[in-house]
């Protein structure tokens, strides 16, 4: 998955005293259990100032009934429930959005799903969250009917569950920022994605490449895991296999880039505002290698994720069933299909978080 481009960050204002100045027990209850799930890239502040991020150019979602909207068309804006008791409009971005309409809105029907230019938005936007946790845009007055895009129907399915149909497509990121954070050549994906059965095949090549790799670093591995699908016995995958790398400092390229290239591994991806995230192919076996800077939170993350679907044959059944359908739709790049599986991911690791544990140096 790729960052979002950024613009100035925004003071935050102290986000219990938002959120507790209202009667919207259920939205609090809501966000603070969305602070287990993983920082979409678009949130993630400065370390130093965790409650202070930056503003992304995507789209933010609002979720309201059908006739609320219809009364503020009318008037030509609109307030919602929370900014006459809270003093904003609650909003969440693309990749949270899933997770908040099953907290608070499971069964309901005749919605609407605004979908809101954060650059047409008049009253002061703010991103808040408890600390350590994901941020959510608040519009701190009323919003410009104008400003809403998009209105998208929104209804669950027949359990009274919403799902991917209405926003996937709102996820994936665009040519422009795929080519951002790509090093060499971006070569757009003529085919359908391929999602095959488990192999029993992947640990092995898994294994061959964790030697390769101890081989070219040495003692700069500080960790060395199978992460991804491929590392889940029974999962549907792409024959990729996922590796996380963990070095001193990931930022350091000098430190251990030219090493891997000598070993034949190629870096094709640069993310220095995503936890200095890097990416290389693999010499002769088709790899994702994932390299951070050691105890960074997203090995934690993406280990606990792979752990919990292990152990859990209904979770990974139901990412199974989602990665098989949208493997059936056309992708321009292999990115977009992996970013429209963002808010089933999020929702599964809601429960993964139990897991969540510091990153320590194992062979998966």
């Amino acid at each position: 998955m790729l960052p979002m481009k950024r613009k100035a960050a925004l003071p935050a204002k102290n986000p219990k005293q938002a959120r507790r100045n209202g009667e919207d027990s259920a939205r609090f209850n809501a966000e603070m259990a969305m602070s287990i799930l993983p920082m979409p890239r678009d949130q993630v502040g400065h370390q130093d100032s965790p409650e202070v991020a930056r503003r992304p150019v995507e789209p933010i979602l609002h979720i309201t009934s059908r006739k609320q909207w219809e009364e503020a068309t009318k008037m030509g804006s609109y307030e919602g429930d929370s900014l006459a008791t809270e003093g904003f409009i609650h909003c969440s971005a693309v990749t949270q959005v899933i997770q908040v309409a099953n907290a608070l809105f499971k069964g309901k029907r005749d919605l609407v799903l605004l979908v809101i230019d954060p650059s047409k938005v008049r009253p002061e936007t703010r991103w808040e969250g408890q600390e350590g946790g994901p941020l959510f845009p608040h519009i701190y007055g009323q919003l410009d009917c104008g400003a809403v895009s998009e209105v998208l129907p929104f209804e669950p399915d027949d359990q009274g569950v919403f799902g991917l149909a209405e926003i996937d497509a709102r996820v994936g990121r665009t040519e422009e920022e795929i080519r951002a954070y790509t090093v060499g050549q971006v070569v757009p994906y003529a085919v359908k994605v391929e999602v095959v059965d488990y192999d029993a095949a992947w640990p092995g090549l898994f294994g061959r490449e964790a030697d390769r790799i101890r081989r070219a670093l040495g003692e700069r591995v500080l960790l060395l895991e199978h992460a991804g699908s491929t590392s889940v016995p029974g999962l549907p995958a792409k024959p990729i296999i996922d590796i996380v790398l963990a070095v001193p400092d990931s930022a350091d390229e000098a430190a251990y880039v030219p090493d891997l290239e000598r070993h034949g591994y190629v870096l094709r991806i640069r993310e220095p505002d995503w936890f200095q995230h890097r990416v290389f192919k693999g010499p002769d076996t088709n790899i994702n290698l994932h390299v951070f800077t050691h105890g960074c939170a997203e090995i934690e993350r993406m280990l606990a994720f792979r752990d919990w679907l292990r152990a859990n044959p209904a979770d990974r059944e139901r990412y199974a069933a989602a990665k098989r359908a949208l493997a059936k739709r056309d992708w321009k790049y292999v990115q977009n299909y992996a970013d429209a599986k963002t808010p089933v991911v999020a929702d599964i690791m809601s429960r993964a978080s139990s897991l969540l544990r510091p990153a320590q140096p194992g062979k998966g």
